[in-house]
């Protein structure tokens, strides 16, 4: 399935179709780039449009190269997604449902 994918925290230098095109391939198959918020059309973010495998957990953050400085972590937001697991990161299940061993503190309390 496709998903739009928010990518925040970029470098002005690093807005660009090159970036968007890389930082969507890290997702899996790019299926398109919203170029309204690229070169030149600043903002705080910018989008692409992936197809995403739904067994395998989703990245909460991408890492760009950034000079002496070490890697720069960009958040990524997710448009639209619903039954997405926070713990584990994978689609199709919520936390409370989650099979793997989630601490008490994630999990929410009886009766919400």
């Amino acid at each position: 399935m496709c998903w739009w994918i928010r990518v925040y925290g970029l470098p002005l230098d690093k807005m660009t179709m090159s970036t968007a095109r890389k930082i969507g391939e890290c997702f899996g198959a790019l299926d398109y780039v919203d170029g309204r918020q690229i070169n030149g059309n600043l903002g705080e973010y910018f989008r692409v449009k992936v197809e995403l495998t739904v067994t395998n957990p989703l990245l909460r953050v991408v890492l760009l190269p950034n000079g002496d400085d070490g890697p720069r972590a960009c958040p990524i937001q997710y448009e639209k997604l619903n039954k997405f697991c926070f713990f584990c990161g994978v689609l199709g299940h919520e936390v409370e449902l989650c099979p793997k061993d989630v601490p008490k503190d994630m999990a929410l309390p009886d009766g919400s």
